[in-house]
């Protein structure tokens, strides 16, 4: 979750795109804004199971607070009513993000949770959903410290989360 100030910065960042590129979505509540890492999936019936494999690879996990950094904002998908307009890294990746994705996989895999192939997942920050595509353009970078993460349940098409769990970063 981003702290505060980067809160702030990315509230700010979303309301310029709106006002420069003419778009019309709405904006998500702060308290909503998250950097996404993982994927685990969509399920019909909700998976305990699954959450309880989750949790326990979190409880393994044992990496040190690292900086994040985000400048680059474009749209994901294509031909979708929504498209998400997310804010992720810019060409430079930052090692402390990419080596904690990594270590947050190996334990996730550990665990057996379930989930698509753990190769190739963009870290990113969903600033709005909007009709009209971005293409990939730079920002003034958006930085914070991570020193926790959780993990969030999504109710699709309801724009809500359920926290399930969260966990500090430690050496």
């Amino acid at each position: 979750m981003p702290t505060a100030d980067a809160a702030a910065e990315i509230n700010a960042l979303r309301s310029r795109l709106k006002t420069l590129h003419g778009l019309n979505g709405s904006m998500l509540a702060l308290d909503r804004l998250h950097m996404t890492l993982d994927h685990i999936g969509d399920f019909v019936d909700f998976p305990n199971g699954v959450v309880d494999a989750a949790c326990a690879a979190a409880d393994s996990l044992v990496v040190a607070p690292f900086s994040i950094s985000l400048g680059n904002v474009v749209s994901f998908g294509r031909k979708a009513e929504r498209l998400p307009l997310v804010l992720r890294e810019s060409d430079v990746v930052n090692a402390g993000l990419a080596s904690f994705q990594q270590a947050l996989w190996g334990v996730l895999a550990q665990k057996g949770v379930p989930g698509p192939a753990r190769t190739a997942f963009t870290p990113h920050v969903t600033l709005l959903y909007d009709q009209k595509s971005l293409a990939g353009q730079a920002v003034p970078p958006i930085q914070w410290v991570a020193g926790g993460f959780v993990l969030l349940r999504s109710f699709v098409g309801e724009t809500r989360y359920q926290e399930l769990g969260s966990w500090q970063l430690k050496t």
